[in-house]
């Protein structure tokens, strides 16, 4: 909106005071050092603010707020505080509104890159990585189901897309050491010991 109205009055000078509780995200926005990467989390909404404020020619001054400042009783709240509670507030609405469907999501977002999507959603961050599990995603579960033997009752009580996600927060020989050992193989120095191979207590 801000960049609409400066390019409709011809602003050339001026500035726009920000104020946000979330301190990373201030430091991701205005930075100058940092360098955005497909890998962020919301990297599409990153890039397109970004990319908003560079093409005007005012100042963005910002400045952190502390949030949840109304769960003290006794603090005294200025008015930066009081506009970021009455947006936090603003945003818990919308997000109930748009979570149950009673409103449309805006998917689209201006001056973003091009977007991403798979299989009905949108691609936000780690681009790479949620590529390479699309395409081979399907294949490895199948390679996995087909020649390790896994009962065919528990196929379908296994969360591939919970499993995945909880694998990739961890490095890649920590990833091998968990795949093995939820199949039923666990490495003990130079040997491999398969599960079924131990006697019955």
């Amino acid at each position: 909106m801000v960049r609409l109205i400066c390019e409709y009055y011809h602003i050339r000078q001026g500035q726009v005071q920000v104020r946000c509780n979330g301190q990373e995200a201030l430091f991701r926005v205005f930075s100058t050092t940092f360098e955005p990467s497909p890998r962020d989390a919301h990297f599409d909404l990153l890039i397109a603010t970004r990319s908003a404020i560079s093409a005007t020619n005012i100042a963005w001054p910002s400045r952190w707020v502390k949030g949840h400042q109304d769960d003290d009783p006794t603090c005294k709240l200025d008015n930066w505080a009081r506009l970021n509670i009455g947006m936090d507030l603003r945003a818990k609405y919308f997000w109930e509104l748009t979570h149950n469907g009673d409103a449309p999501r805006q998917l689209r977002i201006n001056r973003e890159p091009w977007p991403l999507w798979i299989g009905g959603n949108k691609v936000c961050c780690n681009l790479q990585g949620q590529v390479l599990d699309h395409v081979h995603g399907t294949a490895a579960q199948q390679w996995w189901l087909d020649n390790k033997n896994i009962p065919i009752h528990l196929r379908e009580t296994i969360d591939w897309k919970a499993s995945g996600s909880a694998l990739k927060q961890l490095k890649r020989s920590r990833q091998h050491w968990i795949v093995k050992h939820t199949s039923g193989f666990c490495s003990i120095g130079h040997m491999m010991a398969h599960w079924k191979q131990w006697p019955s207590p």
